[in-house]
């Protein structure tokens, strides 16, 4: 279920949404450390959150969605979990499947994107998205490229897999943890991940007393012929 993506979108309380969803990227700013701020909010129902700052640039002579990504940052209280998104060194880069094929660049290239050198260290596979056409760097080398040191404008997470109105209750807990922002629920994704747990939930019981029958049998069937091969055994210690 956790490989289903992430669900939810925080961004800048009073960004054009419309924007948003066109361009895939808030037009508006927000400092780095909300992103901190919520890992430490102990009463949001969300972990696995990933501060980004995206902005489509012109590079080579194409439109590139430069996104640069800060390496995941969990729920604190939290068990640590393996990390969801990428995580992407300084210095380095993931390459959208449509740039590298037209520009023909290879894994160990080096890029020069607005005056930074970049290693390219994976070349990402066709995934028929705004993937295809993102160049992906460390959230530091990106503020750098285009001269906003310490800023976001989007950050990604993953929402709690409760039932019922998910999203109102996010939003009211994300009003008392970090007011400056807002967020917003890719649904498909989020009820992906609800109707999942609900079936794992509903027919988890019956797996589980099949496997005990199945086990109770398979244990039955062994002591058997255990048994029976140790008749000889059985009969000499008798």
């Amino acid at each position: 279920m956790r490989d289903l993506g992430f669900n939810l979108v925080i961004v800048p309380k009073d960004p054009n949404m419309e924007d948003f969803w066109a361009s895939d990227y808030a037009d508006k700013e927000m400092p780095e450390e909300y992103v901190q701020r919520l890992a430490a909010a102990k009463n949001v129902a969300a972990e696995h959150y990933v501060a980004m700052l995206r902005k489509r640039v012109e590079w080579r002579g194409k439109q590139v969605l430069l996104t640069g990504v800060l390496p995941e940052l969990g729920a604190l209280g939290k068990k640590k979990k393996s990390a969801m998104g990428f995580q992407i060194p300084q210095g380095s880069a993931y390459v959208g499947y449509e740039l590298w094929r037209s520009l023909r660049i290879k894994d160990g290239d080096t890029l020069e994107v607005l005056g930074k050198r970049l290693k390219v260290v994976h070349c990402m596979f066709e995934s028929g998205s705004k993937d295809d056409i993102s160049l992906y760097a460390h959230l530091h080398d990106v503020q750098a490229m285009l001269g906003k040191p310490g800023r976001i404008n989007t950050i990604q997470a993953l929402g709690c897999m409760c039932y019922g109105e998910r999203l109102p209750v996010l939003r009211e807990q994300l009003d008392e943890a970090l007011p400056e922002a807002k967020v917003s629920e890719m649904f498909a994704l989020a009820e992906a991940r609800s109707e999942t747990r609900q079936m794992v939930a509903q027919y988890g019981g019956l797996i589980l007393l099949i496997v005990l029958i199945v086990g109770t049998l398979w244990v039955a069937v062994l002591s058997f012929l255990n048994v029976r091969e140790r008749e000889q055994e059985i009969g000499i210690l008798r």
